[in-house]
């Protein structure tokens, strides 16, 4: 199995739940790790708090499956899309 991700700390906690759970020797554990393959000036980091129609985001417990959740905040990345491609 290889599992491939970005920040995957600890990693001690995917060997754990993955390999040890399943009775699998540790020894066995292949772990390869590399510097950022993506370079700064092709990242962008936005805080996203609204939707398309200015009402806050309400990621509480309560909220994170409402409707408006649901539907809202897909549809504001797709306007980030949009905005970002032209």
């Amino acid at each position: 199995m290889i599992v491939a991700g970005g920040t995957m700390q600890p990693l001690s906690e995917f060997r754990d739940q993955l390999f040890k759970a399943a009775g699998g020797d540790p020894q066995r554990i292949m772990h390869f790790s590399c510097g950022h393959v993506v370079s700064p000036e092709n990242i962008l980091a936005l805080a996203i708090g609204a939707g398309p129609s200015g009402k806050s985001f309400d990621f509480s417990y309560v909220s994170r499956a409402a409707p408006d959740t649901v539907t809202k905040f897909p549809v504001r990345f797709i306007f980030l899309k949009l905005s970002l491609t032209h």
